[in-house]
């Protein structure tokens, strides 16, 4: 995981494995003034970033934040 930004744009950066060994890596991008996010979401299966991107956007909405 590594971060940076200035206000009010911050990025960070994430990375995981899913138990079959697959990847996934995001970058989100927060707007605060705006309370939105953009993210991007790449994996070695990509069968697995459709389900993936619906459950960082249900996570986000939960801070109440839309993401994208």
């Amino acid at each position: 995981m590594a971060s940076g930004g200035q206000p009010p744009t911050y990025k960070y950066y994430f990375y995981g494995q899913d138990t079959s060994g697959s990847w996934l890596l995001v970058e989100m991008v927060v707007h605060t003034q705006q309370q939105s996010a953009e993210v991007v979401i790449k994996s070695d299966n990509p069968a697995l970033v459709a389900p993936f991107h619906e459950l960082w956007v249900m996570c986000l909405l939960g801070f109440g934040i839309g993401g994208n």
